[in-house]
């Protein structure tokens, strides 16, 4: 097609065409992703600071650098994150045994409880609709799940560190 015989962007595309199914695809993946957020929300943990939570939990003790390559960003702005989560009693510095001028950054227990928090909430909001799907939706859904998770890993090769977190 020419630049002239494009369909203009606000026409939808062909019901089950690839346009079609992305369009919708994308907007249920954002709606279920803005409704498992808000129990993190409601905890006060934006998600930047969810996701160093996570890291933490699935790969700490960790320096700042590497907490800052793991969430792809620099380490003053992880450190200014840090402040945050210290300030909150979620994590802690700790000195390195290896190297004592470095310091290490861990969940405390008040950051793992509210991480496990978080994770059961969202995990509870997505259990009552899901349990309440009709057998035959149900079954598509499970069904549909090896495509997604395929789909997800494509997007994100493991940008979830652990399953059971919510990211």
């Amino acid at each position: 097609m020419t630049e002239q015989q494009q369909a203009p962007a606000h026409q939808a595309a062909p019901p089950g065409s690839p346009d079609a199914v992305v369009t919708r695809l994308r907007g249920a993946a954002l709606r279920l992703a803005y409704g498992l957020r808000i129990p993190a929300a409601e905890h006060g943990l934006t998600p930047t600071r969810l996701a160093a939570l996570v890291a933490l939990a699935a790969h700490g003790p960790l320096r700042v650098g590497d907490l800052a390559r793991r969430l792809g960003t620099s380490a003053p702005s992880v450190s200014r994150l840090l402040d945050i989560l210290v300030d909150a009693d979620l994590v802690a510095r700790r000195a390195d045994p290896v190297d004592q001028r470095a310091s290490l950054l861990v969940l405390t227990p008040g950051g793992t409880a509210v991480l496990d928090a978080v994770c059961r909430e969202s995990l509870d909001r997505l259990t009552a609709p899901v349990t309440a799907l009709p057998a035959d939706d149900l079954a598509r859904l499970a069904a549909a799940l090896p495509v997604l998770e395929s789909l997800a890993d494509s997007l994100a090769p493991g940008s979830l560190p652990d399953a059971d977190r919510p990211a």
